[in-house]
C-alpha cells in the first residue's frame, strides 16, 4: 500500500511525535470504564482524543501471547501506536458517518457483548477454582463443570427439525453439534486448542 519511503517518513513522524510527547510528559485525565478517573502520559492526540500510556498498556494486554514481546521493542511500540492512531481515526470517521446504527451492526455488538460476558464469567470461575484448589484448574474441565451445572437448572428445548424430537433435549442438529464442538475446542482466550 505504501512504498518504503512513505513508510519511513511515517515512522519517523510517529517516532518524533513520541519523543516530543514523552519529553513534554503531558497527562490526560478522563473517566474510565468503571467511572473512576484514569490518568496516563499522552502518547498521541488524534483530533482531540488522547491516546495514553494506559491505553497502550491495555492494547498490549489484548495482544496474543506470541506477539506481546514485539510490543516491548522500539519498532514494535511504534507500530502498535500507529495501529492505535489509525484505529482511532477510523472510529472517529465511523461515528461521524453514523456507522453502527444498522440492525446488523447492533446484532453484532450484542453478540460480542454476550461473548465478552461469557468469557468474563468463565475467567472469574477459573480464578475462584484456582484459589480454592492446590492444582490449577484446566479451562476445559472448568467449562465442562459449568456446563453440567447450568444444564441441571436450565430447561433446554431444541425445536423439532428434520426428525429430531423436540422433547429429547440431547439431540442436536448437525449445525448445533458443529458449533458446540467448535466452542469446546477453543480455550478461554479464544485460541484454538486443537488447530485444524
Amino acid at each position: 500500500m505504501f512504498d518504503n519511503h512513505t513508510k519511513l517518513v511515517r515512522r519517523a513522524a510517529v517516532a518524533l511525535s513520541l519523543a516530543v510527547l514523552i519529553g513534554c510528559n503531558p497527562q490526560a485525565v478522563r473517566k474510565g470504564e468503571n467511572g473512576q478517573q484514569e490518568t496516563g502520559r499522552v502518547l498521541a492526540v488524534v483530533n482531540g482524543s488522547a491516546l495514553t500510556t494506559d491505553d497502550f498498556e491495555k492494547e498490549v494486554e489484548t495482544l496474543p501471547v506470541d506477539l506481546k514481546p514485539m510490543a516491548h521493542t522500539a519498532e514494535g511500540k511504534e507500530e502498535l501506536l500507529d495501529t492505535m492512531i489509525v484505529r482511532e481515526l477510523i472510529m472517529q470517521e465511523a461515528i461521524k458517518d453514523n456507522t453502527g446504527r444498522s440492525r446488523a451492526a447492533v446484532d453484532k455488538l450484542d453478540g460480542l457483548k454476550k461473548r465478552i460476558l461469557v468469557d468474563e464469567y468463565l475467567q472469574k470461575k477459573i480464578k475462584e477454582q484456582n484459589k480454592a484448589s492446590v492444582a490449577p484448574a484446566k479451562p476445559q474441565k472448568v467449562l465442562q463443570e459449568i456446563k453440567e451445572e447450568l444444564k441441571k437448572s436450565a430447561r433446554i428445548i431444541i425445536p423439532e427439525e428434520d426428525g429430531v424430537d423436540a422433547g429429547d433435549e440431547n439431540n442436536l442438529n448437525p449445525q448445533q453439534l458443529k458449533l458446540l464442538r467448535h466452542l469446546l475446542d477453543r480455550d478461554l482466550t479464544g485460541d484454538d486448542v486443537h488447530p485444524r
